[in-house]
């Protein structure tokens, strides 16, 4: 049996090692990088401008190629550059699921006490992670995703000073 490709869904960024650079790195040939947003570098670089991607088109094609090779997938989820794009990703998801192994979410949205994208797309990810197999938070997607400060202290629900 071959092992299944992974099909992930993040933004790519050009200057970095973050994105899907960093998928694209360590799984070769195995990854089909389907990007939410493209970015000329990381979002904490000065300079960084954002440019958007034919996102339905892109992820709808790649899910017809790898059903017309009939290979396996992994799904993975990670950063969003739109709210609309949970629809798409969960609709296609329903079509293809039988193509799907497994669904892996990282709902990025934060890291390090702040959030960095905006309220809608954080709205979206428990519709998202209701339908994944696997989710991977880091601690502050954790507090924004279960309605929390990205900064609260999850002991006593203060914000940490």
């Amino acid at each position: 049996m071959k092992s299944p490709y992974i099909l992930a869904v993040s933004s790519f960024a050009v200057h970095g090692t973050a994105s899907l650079k960093t998928f694209i790195t360590v799984l070769g040939e195995k990854i089909l990088p389907v990007p939410s947003l493209l970015l000329n570098g990381l979002t904490n670089m000065s300079l960084v401008k954002k440019f958007e991607t034919p996102f339905k088109e892109l992820l709808k094609g790649t899910f017809e190629l790898a059903a017309d090779r009939n290979l396996e997938l992994i799904l993975y989820i990670g950063y969003l550059g739109k709210a609309e794009q949970a629809d798409i990703i969960l609709e296609m998801a329903s079509i293809y699921r039988d193509r799907i192994k497994t669904i892996i979410t990282d709902p990025v949205c934060g890291d390090h006490g702040r959030k960095y994208v905006p309220d809608d797309v954080i709205a979206r990810w428990p519709d998202i992670i209701r339908q994944s197999d696997l989710v991977f938070p880091n601690q502050t997607e954790l507090k924004i995703v279960t309605g929390n400060a990205p900064d609260a202290n999850m002991e006593t629900g203060a914000l940490i000073e």
